[in-house]
């Protein structure tokens, strides 16, 4: 009854949160299964938690997702283990690893809630996530498996906590300081945005505060880091501090900047300006076909981008006005709860600029990279909109759900635009008009894989031959893995135009291409060595059957004993895992150049 009676109070607070979180839960988790993005990075690390699940959990790697192109450098291995409990529970399935970024993404709306709460009021909280739920860039990264996609939720739980254990109201701080210690180390494993700038936000926000601690809580917190830790440290002394080496060649390799001081801060505010109105609204169109490049803003374009220029103001004037405000009352806000929200919330602006100035290096920060801030996105808005004193009078009130209506309709919009895309994905050549938000035009699903390894498989059982696909590398290892469930195993690989390969006669050829791709050049280079037999239309995905002409055939079938396994399953045997710490160690020769052809790459960060 005590419960009931503390809660009483707030009930139509908390029935508009359970709705707002429910809209925002329908559009992360409806046909989560079926349109899943199942790719390149996607099997890999499938992969490597399905070789855990089903040889043992000795089999878990002792190292994580990888950054800075190829397959070498690489952070812990947090990301994998969770994936291998969410793999436990839900099933050894595409689906099933992918629940945990699901699950974290859901967490994310009422965690978001409570850390805002720490400084706005229940209305303009209840706003912003009102704003946060339907948000297309986050609902986009909670549908599928990617290790930088639960970044929102690891860094909201770290600052939180970090928020909490230097309240001077909380009564136990030193547990929510250990939780803090927890997250961020959990954090700083999924992606070197994350290694790079939560310690130094961290660290930065515990020097102004000096929270006392005892002796033992810092052993603990000490001891929480090594343990979290241990995967990377027996990695480095099994293999003499081999990552450590990639990581010191990957920095030395770093690109020299072209442009100057002015020039490369102004392109990182234009980035900060854009992406974090792009958070807001969802509108991935923001940039146009270019990316931010000299003085301009994008202002004198003289073709179609020129009907962005509107939004283009508006975002600056957002940003800008968004930045002053946080400054301004940072200094003035008296010391307290609110102060250390303003404190926190300045730094990691601060950190994530300078982070992002340091790594820019090319004109390009990928969309994916604000992950990171992306709840500050909000805190901005949150901050002139309480400018706005929207509780003062029914005039300030209107014009403060105006803001919230407008950004909310912009992105559930967007949400029904994108799900649709998914949704005709099998049918219909489907593609978004810029990529601002993920980095693709075309709207793959794993349903629409399913139906491709489907129709292989048809032509398959007619008459056993062997399988060969040319395919973009994005999804070849995708329809390896659908055809291995079904016992079709991988041979060699199948290039067009075949130039030195083999070309047999009993075999099952069959080339893959994006639908919205497919020109006269990539028909002709088909037909210089096979005759097309059947076209298949999958909608964004077509695929052509093909048998070679006579001329071509250089042998009358492939053996049986030349089965082989794909280049992404002979990497991944390669990871150094706990079962192999008392096994003999070779060094990876080139890691970087054998994987190029076969993987995507992940720029540093």
């Amino acid at each position: 009854m005590t419960f009931f009676k503390k809660i009483a109070p707030h009930k139509w607070e908390l029935l508009f949160l359970i709705t707002i979180c429910a809209i925002g839960i329908a559009f992360r988790a409806y046909n989560h299964d079926k349109w899943l993005h199942f790719e390149v990075d996607q099997t890999w690390d499938y992969h490597i938690v399905s070789n855990a699940v089903t040889g043992g959990i000795s089999n878990l790697p002792l190292l994580g997702p990888t950054a800075g192109g190829g397959r070498a450098l690489r952070l812990g291995p947090a990301f994998y283990y969770m994936e291998y409990v969410s793999a436990l529970l839900f099933g050894n399935t595409p689906a099933g690893h992918s629940m945990t970024v699901l699950i974290f993404s859901i967490l994310t709306l009422p965690l978001f809630y409570v850390f805002i709460r720490r400084y706005f009021s229940v209305l303009i909280s209840s706003g912003l996530l009102s704003v946060f739920a339907v948000s297309l860039y986050l609902i986009l990264y909670a549908r599928f498996s990617w290790s930088p996609n639960v970044l929102p939720f690891l860094i909201l739980l770290t600052f939180y906590a970090l928020l909490r254990c230097v309240s001077k109201n909380e009564k136990h701080p030193r547990i929510w300081f250990l939780i803090m210690v927890l997250m961020a180390s959990i954090s700083t494993q999924i992606h070197f945005n994350a290694f790079f700038t939560i310690p130094a936000i961290v660290i930065s926000f515990l020097f102004i505060k000096r929270p006392r601690f005892n002796f033992k809580t810092w052993g603990l917190a000490i001891a929480i880091v090594i343990l979290l830790y241990s995967p990377m440290i027996a990695n480095e002394i099994k293999t003499s501090g081999e990552n450590s080496k990639f990581f010191v060649e990957k920095i030395g390799k770093g690109e020299s900047h072209r442009k100057n001081f002015a020039e490369k801060a102004f392109l990182i505010t234009q980035y900060h300006t854009y992406e974090y109105f792009l958070i807001l609204s969802g509108n991935d169109q923001i940039n146009g076909v270019s990316t931010p490049d000299g003085y301009t803003l994008g202002m004198t374009c003289k073709t179609t981008c020129f009907s962005r220029l509107p939004v283009r103001i508006t975002a600056l004037l957002y940003f800008l006005v968004g930045v002053f405000l946080l400054i301004r009352k940072t200094k003035k806000e008296p010391a307290g709860q609110r102060k250390d929200f303003l404190i926190l919330s300045s730094l990691w602006l601060v950190f994530s600029f300078l982070y992002f100035y340091a790594i820019f290096s090319s004109n390009i920060l990928f969309p994916r990279f604000f992950l990171v801030v992306s709840p500050l996105a909000f805190i901005l808005l949150g901050l002139i909109l309480e400018n706005i004193k929207p509780e003062k009078n029914k005039q300030r009130l209107s014009f403060f759900i105006i803001i919230i209506a407008s950004f909310s309709v912009s992105n559930i919009i967007k949400d029904f635009n994108y799900l649709n895309g998914l949704r005709n994905a099998t049918t219909t050549e489907s593609s978004a008009k810029m990529k601002d938000v993920f980095p693709t035009n075309s709207r793959v699903t794993l349903q629409q894989e399913q139906l491709v390894t489907n129709y292989i498989a048809s032509k398959y059982i007619d008459n056993t031959y062997p399988v060969y696909l040319a395919c973009d590398h994005e999804y070849e290892p995708s329809f390896w893995y659908f055809l291995n469930q079904k016992g079709i195993k991988y041979y060699t690989p199948f290039l067009i135009p075949v130039e030195k390969n083999s070309v047999y006669e009993q075999a099952n050829y069959f080339s893959i291409y994006r639908t919205n791709q497919i020109n006269k050049n990539q028909l002709k280079k088909i037909s210089d060595d096979f005759l097309i037999v059947e076209k298949k239309e999958l909608g964004s995905l077509t695929v052509f059957y093909l048998n070679p002409r006579r001329e071509r055939i250089t042998a009358t079938r492939q053996a049986e004993d030349t089965k082989q396994i794909t280049i992404q399953k002979e990497q991944i045997s390669q990871l150094m895992t706990w079962d192999k710490l008392s096994k003999p160690f070779s060094p990876q020769s080139t890691p970087d150049e054998t994987i190029k052809s076969s993987v995507s790459e992940e720029e540093l960060p």
